[in-house]
């Protein structure tokens, strides 16, 4: 597989090394790549900086690397996305949204999201392990922000043919 990385943080380092260890190949997408972090995690993985709401830029990315299958991590956590709202809201929304439409015009077939924990309403206390059915965050930026990625992401694939996780 040809894998597109966005963010170029813990998960998606580690997720470019193991890839590479078994035998893919990754670029790394990021608007500020730490250069020490990455080299020390993912070794000679390419990093290309970029914002993840460039839709020309990441179809420039996918299209040179022939990219067939993207994980897309990249987004601002927890409290920095309440820090601003508007601009937080932006970046993780409007970076699916562009993950997903890049995707679509450049015929990537499988588009996993790392999501988080935070989507789901830890004011419910689970009564048994948590299923993708159990009641979704009503209350916080950055819980909001997932939920609405994944809706997103879902209807891009449903819609395009496109395998999801």
């Amino acid at each position: 597989m040809n894998i597109l990385i966005t963010g170029a943080g813990l998960i998606g380092c580690h997720f470019a090394r193991e890839m590479a260890r078994r035998g893919h190949r990754a670029v790394l997408y990021d608007v500020a790549p730490n250069e020490n972090y990455v080299r020390s995690v993912a070794g000679d993985t390419p990093v290309v900086k970029g914002d993840i709401r460039d839709l020309p830029a990441l179809v420039d990315v996918m299209r040179e690397h022939q990219v067939d299958t993207v994980f897309h991590s990249a987004g601002l956590i927890g409290p920095k996305v309440a820090e601003r709202p508007y601009t937080g809201l932006n970046i993780n929304v409007g970076g699916a949204i562009a993950v997903g439409e890049a995707s679509r015009l450049c015929g990537v077939r499988r588009l996993a999201f790392a999501s988080s924990f935070a989507v789901y309403h830890w004011d419910l206390p689970p009564t048994a392990p948590l299923n993708e059915d159990f009641p979704t965050v009503q209350n916080n930026f950055y819980g909001s922000s997932k939920v609405s990625c994944e809706q997103i992401l879902r209807a891009y694939a449903t819609t395009y043919g496109m395998e999801l996780a």
